[in-house]
C-alpha cells in the first residue's frame, strides 16, 4: 500500500544544494526576487514545484532541471501512452521514462500534440491519489481512468455523489458525472531536447 504522505524527493536537492552553497533561505529568495517563506514551502513540498521554478532553480544553482529531479536510487516513472489534443490517452506497452525520479505511485504519458500549455513531444508526470488524498486533485489538472476503462487528461472538479467533471486542457468535451477507476494528480511536465 502506498504511503500518501511520501513525496517526490525533490525538497531534498534543493535543500541539498542551498546548504551545499551555505546559503539561507534568505538569501536564497533575495536571488530570485521571492519570499524566504516561499523557498522553505518549495523545498518541504508544502508547495508544489513548477517548471517555471526548477528553471529558476536550476539556473541560479548552475545545473539542469533534471538533476534536482534525479534520484540515482529510484525506479523510473512508466510512461503508460499517448495522449491526443482532446485529451484522450492511448495505452500503450509501459516504457520507462527517460529520467529517473523518486515520484511514488508515479505514471506519465508523452503529449503527441499542443495540448493546452502543455506542449507537443512533452512527458506529462503525474502521482497516484488514493482515499482522503483525492480530494488534492479538485481543479489540477490529472491523468485518470474513468470506470469505462478510457484514460484522459484533464482538469479534474469534484461533482455528486463521488463522481467528477473531467475539463479538456485543449480542445474536447466536457464530461460530466464521471465515474473513476483512478486518478493521478498532475505534478510537472517536461521536455527533452533534440
Amino acid at each position: 500500500m502506498t504511503d500518501p504522505r511520501r513525496q517526490p524527493d525533490l525538497r531534498t536537492r534543493l535543500r541539498e544544494l542551498r546548504k551545499s552553497r551555505g546559503w539561507t533561505l534568505t538569501e536564497v529568495a533575495a536571488r530570485l526576487d521571492t519570499t524566504p517563506q516561499t523557498i522553505s514551502r518549495l523545498e518541504t513540498n508544502v508547495m508544489t514545484v513548477s517548471t517555471d521554478w526548477l528553471q529558476r532553480f536550476a539556473d541560479l544553482f548552475g545545473v539542469s532541471a533534471a538533476e534536482l529531479i534525479e534520484d540515482r536510487h529510484g525506479a523510473p516513472v512508466e510512461v503508460i501512452g499517448s495522449v491526443a489534443a482532446n485529451g484522450l490517452v492511448t495505452q500503450r506497452a509501459p516504457a520507462p521514462l527517460p529520467l529517473a525520479i523518486a515520484l511514488y505511485d508515479g505514471l506519465a504519458v508523452r503529449a503527441d500534440e499542443n495540448i493546452g500549455p502543455i506542449r507537443q513531444d512533452s512527458y506529462v508526470v503525474a502521482a497516484k491519489l488514493t482515499g482522503r488524498n483525492v480530494g488534492e486533485a479538485a481543479g489540477h489538472p490529472c491523468i485518470c481512468e474513468t470506470e469505462r476503462g478510457e484514460l484522459w487528461l484533464a482538469r479534474v472538479i469534484d461533482g455528486i455523489d463521488g463522481k467528477f467533471t473531467l475539463v479538456p486542457l485543449g480542445d474536447g468535451q466536457v464530461q460530466y458525472d464521471t465515474a473513476l477507476a483512478w486518478l493521478a494528480r498532475v505534478k510537472f511536465d517536461i521536455r527533452f531536447a533534440d
